[in-house]
């Protein structure tokens, strides 16, 4: 498996950014740990979930910018 990701542009092959890629001891922690945040966010009332959600969609949407060139 390659260890970092290029994302080439196809307008004149350069490579445009490049990120690391996660291993499987990466992939597997993370896993975990949503599987650990499930119960936790379920036991969240619906009001605070909302609140935490809309404070995430606002983060986005001030971020679009740079979030779009990453995309």
């Amino acid at each position: 498996m390659a260890e970092r990701l290029q994302c080439v542009s196809p307008v004149d092959d350069s490579v445009f950014v490049e990120r690391p890629l996660a291993d499987e001891h990466e992939i597997a922690a993370a896993l975990d740990r949503a599987a650990a945040a499930g119960p936790i966010w379920r036991a969240l009332p619906v009001a605070d979930r909302q609140a935490i959600l809309s404070s995430a969609a606002d983060f986005v949407a001030s971020e679009r910018d740079e979030i779009a060139l990453e995309l």
